[in-house]
């Protein structure tokens, strides 16, 4: 059973190789994706950011960040291990850092993608993503999407 846990930093390489798989095999990698990967906990947590992980038993499978920048709270380095992909991992994991998102009252998450993942861009469809049908800040990327969040009960 695959559970959805915070960021430990026993987990880092695991972190680092799972989104260079994803990243090789369809977009590339930047130097601004090899600083994240490095340095997780500084890049992204200790700006407020958050990461979560995906574990089957005690093996790190999948990745997903919630990634302040200027002016938006961006979704990014959702991965999962070429071999658990096709199980659900992925919608779990943004399932998680959506009800994270929710907890800190985000008014709204953003995320860029590719459209050569199309299996990615169907599952943020089925979420209530919309295109923005605009720019995004990535040469990679030429989809930004938004997720308009609903405020959370407490």
């Amino acid at each position: 059973m695959v559970r959805v846990i915070p960021f430990q930093t026993k987990y880092a390489e695991d972190f680092k190789s799972i989104n260079l798989e994803w990243l090789e095999e369809y977009i590339g990698v930047e130097e601004a994706d090899y600083s994240i990967l490095n340095d997780p906990e500084r890049n992204i947590i200790q700006k407020g950011g958050l990461i979560l992980l995906a574990l089957d038993e005690n093996e790190l499978v999948g990745t997903i960040c919630l990634e302040k920048t200027i002016g938006k709270t961006m979704i990014t380095k959702l991965g999962v291990k070429k071999s658990h992909r096709g199980r659900g991992i992925g919608k779990q994991l943004c399932l998680a850092v959506l009800k994270e998102a929710q907890k800190r009252d985000l008014r709204e998450v953003w995320l860029e993608t590719s459209q050569k993942l199309q299996t990615a861009i169907q599952l943020y469809q089925k979420l209530g993503f919309e295109d923005m049908n605009t720019a995004s800040r990535s040469s990679r990327c030429d989809v930004l999407m938004r997720l308009r969040l609903k405020p959370s009960i407490n």
